[in-house]
């Protein structure tokens, strides 16, 4: 599953993942936020998870899933979003993949995913040295496995970048 950021739509989005997912066999969903972004960014979580729930059981009545091989990821706002709502349902999410995010809401947390996290070293939207090298030092000590790559780049998405975060779900 892949979370669009702010101001964006799931159209967008799917065009980091679309040709390495396809080369792999990959099946992926991108829904859409409520409003311009997810709902834990706007100030509550509520609606977007229902929206996200629906989603995949809408694409487990249809598709054989491996349980062991779902990633919940995003770009921007929706990394924020993929790491807030997979730490919370790491019972669901095997992987969280987060391109370029900003913050992590607290909350309860169940499962133990691995976690992915790129951004650029130019970030001018959310500076790296304000948001990924914070959040993921955080997540080490909770006892997280995090894969942080930087990259020499802004606030993109690198193919490089695609294909290290979806390498452990390769079958």
């Amino acid at each position: 599953m892949l979370l669009h950021g702010s101001g964006s739509d799931p159209q967008s989005v799917l065009r980091l993942l679309h040709d390495e997912a396809e080369r792999r066999g990959m099946l992926v969903l991108a829904p859409k936020s409520m409003a311009y972004t997810w709902d834990a960014i706007l100030g509550g979580v509520g609606p977007d998870i229902r929206s996200i729930q629906e989603a995949l059981d809408w694409m487990a009545e249809r598709f054989r899933l491996d349980r062991a091989r779902i990633m919940l990821s995003g770009f921007s706002d929706g990394a924020s979003y993929a790491l807030t709502v997979g730490l919370v349902n790491g019972d669901v999410f095997s992987r969280i993949g987060a391109f370029s995010p900003g913050f992590l809401l607290p909350g309860p947390r169940t499962g133990r995913p691995s976690i992915f996290v790129s951004h650029g070293l130019a970030d001018p939207v959310l500076p790296i040295d304000r948001c990924s090298r914070v959040l993921v030092p955080g997540l080490i000590a909770d006892g997280y496995e995090v894969d942080f790559r930087e990259f020499a780049d802004g606030h993109t998405v690198p193919r490089e970048m695609v294909a290290a975060a979806l390498d452990p779900l390769a079958g």
